[in-house]
């Protein structure tokens, strides 16, 4: 660990190649490999190559509880990058489970940016999961920012079952 922080603070693009390496060879241990997306995820020294390779580790690695910590990583890119990668794992992750897990992510680790993102999914994407899962997460917005939400989804969503759960986060099933 001590090793991997170092070689990212002194040469961080060398700490990406390693990453890459890592995230292309299916012999490499998924613990090293974890171990060093995470510590460069949190470098002060990362770099735009860093974002990308952590992003591909959200879509692409083979394991979904790596999978999982690449997407919670992201958010250790700062809200405008972070925000950019989640949206993208949010509309291209081929796993359900894991689009659901980048909704999520928005609106606990940057509820400053969570409002249109979530708005988004909530007016566009197809999967009835996400958006479920959308208006689940807008309890941790402050509520001002999700009441119009949670009030457009009760009326107006395609899904019963995303309005049914809007209607709940509102407390009222009389909408």
């Amino acid at each position: 660990q001590e090793a991997l922080e170092t070689l990212v603070e002194v040469a961080p693009d060398r700490a990406n190649q390693l990453l890459e390496a890592f995230l292309h060879d299916p012999a490499a241990s998924a613990d090293l490999r974890m171990e060093t997306l995470s510590t460069l995820a949190q470098g002060e020294r990362r770099t735009p190559r860093t974002l990308d390779l952590v992003q591909q580790a959200a879509l692409a690695d083979p394991s979904v509880e790596d999978q999982r910590e690449a997407v919670q990583a992201l958010a250790e890119f700062g809200s405008g990058a972070a925000a950019e990668g989640l949206v993208r794992l949010i509309w291209e992750h081929p796993r359900p489970q894991m689009r659901v897990e980048a909704v999520e992510t928005v609106t606990e680790l940057l509820v400053e940016l969570s409002s249109p993102i979530v708005d988004r999914v909530l007016r566009e994407h197809p999967d009835v999961d996400v958006a479920r899962r959308a208006v689940e997460s807008l309890e941790e917005l402050p509520e001002a920012r999700a009441l119009p939400l949670l009030i457009r989804a009760a009326r107006e969503h395609a899904s019963a079952a995303v309005r049914e759960e809007a209607r709940d986060q509102l407390g009222d099933t009389t909408m």
